[in-house]
């Protein structure tokens, strides 16, 4: 199992770290995910992640498929499987959408994704008075300000500035994520790295887990796809609760997560 952090988290979050022990005990290997300038990554990597930057995972899944220890099937094939939160979980979904290049992975979870980034983006903006954005904007920015690799600078003085000023996520994927990539904004970086479109391509088991009060990624996105459709012509399966949170799903008189539980079944079930 590839656990992938969300938006402005790392390896030690605690959903990756609750996952962890709960997948753990169920008898899956795991290897936890520091997406490019996260966490411990910040040491080594000039580049940030983003929602589209699917081939850093297809990367880290490859090196997994070809070690020696990795888990096999019944031919001795490695067998690997995906799991992402939040901005984590939009990638899942992208990269369970496309090619995945001959990678041997037999399912995934998603949960808290985003489905539609413009969508998302307008949506933080509005609750909570603005508090979940603010916070999480200032976590990226201190992770874009430090230093890169051997105390180089990881921006220039220009987007430096950019950055500072940012209010919000937009602004921010302003500043830096959409030019630094290739795209002329955030409109742009949001309209082509939105996850939604690629479910009807998924081709490999895979479940989506959401909650309908959840105060940082919108319902509406969810509600707008025809889940009966997906789940009779293909391999999607969703978990849609009316409460739960964003990549909360905590349970009176129980130390881990909903979600764990249901990740672990499902697993089990199509494994």
């Amino acid at each position: 199992m590839v656990l992938v952090h969300g938006l402005g988290g790392s390896v030690e979050s605690d959903y990756m770290r609750a996952t962890t022990v709960g997948l753990l005990h169920a008898g899956f290997n795991v290897a936890r995910v520091d997406l490019r300038g996260a966490g411990a990554s910040g040491e080594t990597c000039s580049l940030l992640y983003h929602a589209g930057r699917t081939e850093d995972l297809r990367a880290v899944l490859r090196a997994l498929a070809n070690q020696p220890e990795a888990a096999t099937g019944r031919n001795g094939e490695p067998r690997l499987a995906l799991m992402g939160f939040s901005l984590g979980g939009s990638m899942t979904i992208k990269l369970m959408g496309e090619p995945h290049e001959g990678l041997p992975i037999f399912a995934a979870v998603a949960v808290s994704a985003p489905l539609d980034l413009t969508v998302g983006s307008a949506y933080l903006n509005q609750m909570g008075f603005g508090l979940y954005e603010k916070f999480l904007v200032a976590g990226l920015k201190r992770q874009a300000l430090q230093p890169g690799p051997r105390g180089t600078l990881r921006v220039s003085p220009q987007e430096h500035e950019a950055i500072r000023a940012a209010r919000d996520l937009a602004e921010f994927d302003d500043a830096l994520t959409a030019p630094r990539n290739g795209w002329q904004d955030a409109k742009e970086y949001y309209a082509v790295n939105s996850s939604g479109p690629y479910l009807p391509k998924i081709t490999e088991p895979t479940l989506v887990i959401h909650s309908v009060d959840d105060p940082m990624i919108p319902a509406s996105p969810y509600q707008a796809i025809d889940w009966e459709a997906l789940e009779a012509n293909g391999p999607i399966q969703r978990r849609i609760t009316r409460r739960g949170g964003h990549v909360g799903f905590h349970e009176r008189g129980r130390e881990l997560p909903w979600y764990v539980g249901q990740a672990v079944r499902f697993l089990w079930s199509v494994s």
